[in-house]
């Protein structure tokens, strides 16, 4: 008698092997699956890394332009109109991404904030330290205590040739994060549901 064809598969692993020796249209369909999910991978880490060097660079762009307000203007101009630069860094202080912004004086004394509590303090910083060591602007990512992600732009202001104050910018990378995560969750979900 011959032998029945369903004893020779086997359990487990052998009959696995038969079941893929055995139809050509299950091999063919999941090598185009491993193929199309490879290529759907690679693609969505592409585009994930441009969203987020676009996202990055146009946050790093905003606190640029917001601290580089007062740069340009002066340090003349800014230590001459406290009062009203105070009511300008007033304006920030609804604004969830700006965390703080400060004047700081060649002392270290801050003498304008978006916090008014903060006027009068003096900043023991290591990034105010680094810049004015270098005697240029300096940009850094950093961390709050709670462990909310920093941007922290310190920005000198002018009075040629000398450096009179400094502009301290601290800004809140929650927003990108937040943003960053969803484009990773979106491309996620596309890439398994392609």
């Amino acid at each position: 008698p011959m032998p029945d064809p369903m004893s020779t598969r086997g359990t487990g692993l052998g009959r696995f092997r038969w079941i893929w020796q055995g139809n050509l249209r299950q091999r063919l369909t999941l090598g185009m699956a491993i193929v199309i999910s490879g290529l759907m991978t690679a693609v969505s880490s592409i585009h994930l890394i441009e969203r987020r060097d676009a996202i990055e660079h146009a946050t790093q762009t905003r606190a640029l332009a917001i601290s580089r307000t007062f740069a340009m203007m002066g340090a003349a101009a800014v230590l001459d109109n406290l009062f009203r630069i105070q009511d300008a860094l007033g304006r920030y202080a609804d604004d969830p991404d700006v965390l703080s912004i400060a004047v700081i004086d060649p002392d270290r004394m801050i003498v304008a904030a978006t916090d008014p509590s903060r006027i009068g303090l003096a900043l023991l910083d290591p990034l105010l330290s680094r810049a004015q060591e270098l005697r240029q602007e300096v940009i850094a990512q950093t961390s709050t205590k709670d462990g909310t992600a920093v941007l922290v732009v310190i920005e000198p202001l002018r009075n040629e040739p000398d450096i009179a104050a400094w502009v301290q910018l601290e800004y809140s990378l929650a927003s990108m994060n937040r943003q960053l995560a969803h484009a990773a969750i979106e491309l996620t979900f596309l890439t398994i549901l392609l």
